[in-house]
């Protein structure tokens, strides 16, 4: 780094940027998490910027994941998460992707987009 010119205008600018610099340290926060953590707040982060088109931060995910958190009971999570694994074939990656999935599935069919029809199973074992 250069030594700073001793201009007023240099006086000026330096004073501010290092006003602004002190403002920022007083609201910014250092949280250690671990690699699991820190990977699904990046894979929340690629989601948001997909979604968005913009450029999003570490902050913008966390505010994301607060405000779009779903409690669900840890057999249902349990049970979903095994679904996706055992049905890889269907296309779902994630328990996430599933779920969202499905609530668009039935928002839809509760909006009427879909028809409910009974069928009988056929016996596949001949």
């Amino acid at each position: 780094m250069e030594p700073a010119k001793t201009t007023a205008g240099n006086l000026r600018t330096e004073t501010r940027e290092t006003q602004n610099e002190h403002c920022m340290a007083k609201y910014m926060k250092t949280i250690k998490i671990n690699d699991e953590i820190h990977r699904k707040l990046t894979i929340t982060l690629g989601t948001l910027m997909a979604q968005t088109g913009k450029p999003q931060t570490y902050q913008d995910a966390l505010e994301a994941l607060i405000t779009q958190s779903v409690k669900l009971p840890e057999e249902t999570l349990k049970e979903v998460e095994n679904f996706v694994i055992e049905n890889k074939h269907l296309g779902y990656t994630t328990k996430e992707e599933f779920i969202r999935q499905a609530i668009r599935f039935y928002l839809k069919w509760k909006a009427k987009e879909y028809e409910y029809m009974k069928s009988q199973k056929k016996n596949m074992t001949g």
